[in-house]
């Protein structure tokens, strides 16, 4: 036949077969209380799913009578995993805890495929196990102050992607300080992995830093504000076909970015509510001055435009809200709206929107 520009159609694809999914599922949790300031847990999880069935795809060329022929037979990913937990409460204001995970997946695959008179069975299986150990500690040396420290360590021998997690590890800490009007928290998280397979190369670092506060000095006003920064940058191993293929390079993508944000409350005479806030993010990438600008990776200017990604994005906003009789309210609003982009400026916008509503509770 032909397609809906008038071309002729010279393929044809059929499909067919039939097939089930079976899954099964199923976990056990055992938690042991041995003394008062010791918790021992085991927790085993399973999980099975396969797909099976005589699935046929058929693709024909109608010029040649020639085609191949696909045949879908199995394919089942099972996981196991198995999580051992203790945590110790040395003192009222002190708890440490520790652990030990480990996880199993197996994949297999089964399918045939035929051409012309030639028919081949392909039956692939993979498994994977990770060995995680993970250690912590909780201080609560005074009533408003909390502290927890956290690390994690794990080694995996086969991961299914070249981004998976191999050989990382993890650092975090938190602080907190709690009264009735006032909190402020601060945390801090780092995230490494190393990854090489059979085909390529990849780590990533990622380091999260993050500040916040809120203070209540009056009944009538509230203020809050919060800063983060969050830290990507990867490698990974590239073949590529340009004139040829080509091997040993690499794929870079770094992004610093930077978010913050404010806001005020004022209550006016138990009767109306003035909310005054603003937010800013920002992606300062790796600080070079255009797209091109850059020294990693491949001589071609789409790899390295991909780099990385500088953009801001700030936004102000105003909202009031006054009551009006009983549960009735009347509420309007400003926010102003500016994105932009370091390297594609066409992709810029700057929006004002205006908002009024009237809220009823019952």
């Amino acid at each position: 036949g032909t397609g809906r520009f008038g071309a002729a159609q010279n393929r044809q694809i059929l499909v067919a077969g039939d097939g089930r999914r079976p899954v099964a599922a199923g976990n056990l949790t055992i938690s042991l209380f041995p003394a008062s300031r010791l918790t021992l847990t085991n927790h085993t999880a399973f999980h099975h799913t396969r797909m099976e069935g005589d699935s046929v795809y058929r693709e024909v060329n109608n010029a040649t009578a020639f085609g191949n022929l696909l045949e879908f037979r199995f394919l089942g990913i099972r996981a196991i995993s198995n999580l051992t937990d203790a945590s110790v409460r040395a003192a009222k204001w002190a708890t440490l805890y520790g652990g030990y995970h480990f996880s199993a997946r197996r994949i297999r695959s089964r399918e045939s495929e035929t051409v012309g008179e030639f028919s081949d069975l392909r039956a692939a299986e993979q498994n994977n196990r990770l060995h995680a150990g993970l250690a912590g500690l909780r201080l609560n040396p005074a009533k408003p102050v909390r502290v927890s420290l956290d690390a994690e360590i794990g080694r995996a021998d086969r991961p299914f992607y070249p981004v998976s997690e191999k050989n990382y590890h993890a650092l975090g800490g938190r602080f907190q300080y709690k009264t009735k009007t006032l909190e402020l928290a601060a945390a801090s998280r780092a995230n490494y992995n190393t990854n090489s397979v059979a085909l390529a190369v990849h780590s990533s670092r990622a380091r999260n830093h993050s500040l916040s506060g809120s203070w209540t000095p009056r009944d009538w006003l509230s203020l809050d504000a919060g800063y983060s920064k969050l830290h990507l940058d990867t490698v990974s191993g590239m073949a590529f076909f340009a004139a040829g293929l080509v091997e040993g390079q690499r794929s870079y993508y770094v992004s610093n970015l930077h978010a913050a944000h404010g806001g005020v409350r004022v209550a006016i005479r138990s009767r109306a509510d003035l909310w005054l806030g603003y937010t800013r993010v920002q992606d300062t990438g790796d600080g070079r001055p255009t797209a091109a600008a850059s020294s990693r990776g491949p001589d071609i200017l789409a790899f390295r435009i991909a780099q990385v990604f500088p953009l801001s994005f700030e936004s102000p906003m105003a909202r009031f809200s006054m009551r009006l009789r009983g549960k009735l309210r009347w509420n309007a609003g400003y926010q102003h709206y500016r994105y932009g982009e370091e390297f594609f400026r066409q992709q810029n916008y700057r929006a004002h929107t205006g908002y009024t509503s009237v809220l009823w509770s019952f």
